[in-house]
């Protein structure tokens, strides 16, 4: 079927009757000369009360590594959900009628709209929907409904799983690999196709609404867009019926299954000392454990001239003072040539907390000869596309009671799950995406990319915007270590405002893709819920765009827990922080007319990490200058949930 001829798009008309009896609330679809009429389509009747228009499930984390499946046998014994819908043959000799249901994520969906636009049928062919997951299966066939008047019980079942359109993308040597294409949180909608014998044999619905795997042209047919919105007439032998029921679907990551370690990772038997039950490489671990030790890849320009002193900058050991004598004062012969350091054990630095079910972080600490500063942290293990990511924690406070920061970033991102073609991001045709993380402006682009970041980085740092206050200014000192006024700097009044501020910055990684309107050098600012969020950019050849807001460190790690959200949906980024759960402040937003949203399956990081400063022009403390830390950096996460 040709959709650039096909440009009428008139919704299938339905007729509603109210009915007597016991039938008054629900609605019949089926108008004059219709050969059936169909009522009470329930989409789930085997899970939650049968009243409940929203019902809630929950992700099991059971042995899932080839795919999440909803519901499971632990949920329901069949691990199927089962629909019902009532029938009527209008006819006057018995008949059988025709068959299917579809699911749709319409949490993160580009909306349906009468276009006919080859971009247009692309973006609805992202969306995450499905039916039967036999995709040989088209439609199914009733048994024979007598010509009585009465309505008659139709029944069967489906599960939501992931590749539900049976893609060779998500395939390797011919074997689904359904995780590649995970089932995405969030409301599910219901739909339900009948048709009648006539309109079976006349092909009147194309084959690629009817077999989700087949393709038109390019591109897949989204049955929701199609079957709203581009049936030429109302034919009288078809009608699809879209239930008010809506599923609800969320995880919980379940720390309680405890930590993976690859073992690749770690090979000799120094490096898995601290393996214990919670923490390992064993097969129960591989197969449950939602998360895993996170091994960070060191980038090599974070070569760092370190002062030679330890210290716990928390417990104020470290002030401004000190900071600015060894920054002057110290030699660079007498300085540590070090590089922030991946976990030098396996769960040395991660750890299951029972009494309090928290994922703790323990950046280690350092001796005299065995300078640490080591990356500290936690990802999950199942990649999704899109969803609600909220973090409660508490991550270690940056700074001390004077203000000194303690050389940590604590860092809350979603990175890509893998940069193989199957993870691959929508095209960017306006010159492409730039082919490395790394790298000046005159690096190469490509028209396809599989890397993709959201960050929450929280820094001691200066926002970027607005510019007329980016850099911040400070004085010049002198090294003479006979007058202090010539080595301890006064900053000036703006920073001395906010000494006890950190930066939250909100960043995306769009690989300067230039397909949006408003992408752009400088800042730029968007109006979101009538409030207004400025993003920096440096160049339009610039892989990155990062927001942020100044927030007092003491309230958000001097508390016993904090929330971080990232809302990812196909058009746009919401970033928001707050005490509770319920009393979430967007600080950011982004949205696809200024930064390409990524729509590939991302992984969730959370760590505590020792950021090069240089990557952050303008922070008022260098990383080179913050001392080894002499105690343990312990961060905890309470609960990880997405929907």
């Amino acid at each position: 079927m040709n959709f650039k001829i096909l440009n009428i798009a008139c919704s299938v008309i339905f007729f509603t009757f109210v009915i007597a009896c016991n039938k008054k609330s629900e609605s019949v679809f089926g108008g004059e000369g219709q050969s059936f009429e169909v009522f009470s389509f329930h989409p789930i009747v085997n899970w939650g009360d049968e009243n409940d228009t929203i019902k809630e499930i929950g992700i099991e984390w059971n042995d899932i590594n080839e795919g999440i499946e909803i519901p499971t046998k632990n949920q329901i014994e069949s691990g199927y959900f089962k629909f019902t819908f009532e029938i009527k043959n209008k006819g006057n000799v018995p008949a059988s009628f025709y068959y299917k249901i579809y699911y749709q994520n319409s949490s993160y969906k580009y909306p349906i709209r009468p276009d006919s636009s080859f971009e247009y049928f692309n973006s609805q062919s992202d969306n995450f929907y499905g039916s039967w997951e036999d995709t040989t299966i088209g439609i199914k066939q009733t048994s024979v409904i007598p010509a009585d008047d009465e309505y008659h019980l139709i029944s069967d079942s489906f599960r939501i799983v992931g590749n539900p359109r049976f893609e060779s993308k998500y395939m390797e040597n011919g074997i689904n690999q359904p995780w590649k294409r995970n089932p995405r949180m969030g409301n599910y909608e219901f739909m339900l196709l009948v048709i009648d014998e006539e309109s079976k044999n006349n092909k009147s619905i194309p084959e690629q609404v009817l077999y989700l795997n087949k393709k038109s042209q390019e591109y897949f047919i989204n049955p929701f867009d199609y079957l709203t919105q581009r049936v030429s007439d109302p034919l009288n032998g078809i009608s699809n019926i879209t239930s008010t029921s809506v599923l609800k679907v969320k995880s919980t990551i379940d720390f309680s299954k405890g930590i993976y370690v690859n073992p690749n990772s770690y090979n000799s038997t120094s490096d898995q000392k601290f393996l214990c039950l919670t923490c390992n490489s064993n097969k129960n671990l591989k197969n449950n454990a939602c998360v895993e030790q996170f091994i960070p890849t060191i980038i090599s320009d974070t070569y760092l001239k370190n002062i030679p002193v330890i210290a716990d900058v928390n417990s104020n050991e470290y002030n401004r003072e000190d900071y600015y004598w060894n920054k002057s004062f110290t030699a660079l012969e007498e300085r540590i040539y070090t590089i922030p350091t991946r976990p030098r054990s396996a769960c040395e630095s991660v750890r299951y907390n029972e009494k309090d079910k928290s994922i703790e972080l323990r950046n280690p600490s350092s001796k005299p000869f065995d300078w640490r500063k080591e990356i500290s942290g936690i990802k999950t293990r199942h990649g999704l596309t899109y969803g609600k990511y909220r973090v409660k924690c508490k991550l270690t406070r940056l700074l001390n009671d004077s203000n000194m920061w303690n050389g940590i970033t604590n860092a809350i991102w979603l990175i890509t799950q893998s940069e193989e073609p199957w993870n691959h991001l929508k095209p960017c045709k306006n010159g492409g995406y730039m082919s490395d993380y790394v790298g000046d402006e005159n690096s190469a682009r490509k028209e396809l990319s599989g890397y993709s970041e959201i960050d929450f980085e929280i820094i001691k740092a200066h926002p970027y915007c607005p510019l007329n206050s980016f850099p911040p200014f400070f004085r010049r000192t002198t090294p003479n270590k006979n007058r202090k006024t010539d080595w301890l700097p006064h900053p000036t009044k703006d920073l001395s405002d906010d000494e006890d501020k950190i930066l939250v910055a909100c960043t995306n990684w769009d690989m300067a893709c230039q397909d949006p309107s408003k992408q752009a050098g400088g800042c730029v600012t968007l109006v979101h819920n009538d409030k207004k969020s400025s993003s920096f950019r440096w160049g339009k050849s610039s892989r990155a765009t990062t927001g942020g807001q100044l927030a007092i460190d003491r309230d958000l790690f001097g508390k016993d827990y904090y929330y971080f959200e990232i809302e990812w949906s196909p058009t746009e980024i919401i970033w928001k922080i707050g005490p509770e759960a319920n009393q979430m402040q967007e600080i950011c937003y982004m949205d696809s007319s200024f930064t390409s949203i990524p729509n590939n399956q991302m992984l969730l990081i959370i760590d505590q990490e020792f950021h090069n400063t240089k990557w952050w022009f303008g922070a008022p403390f260098e990383q080179e200058n913050i001392p080894f830390p002499s105690k343990e950096i312990i961060g905890k996460i309470y609960e990880i949930t997405i929907e």
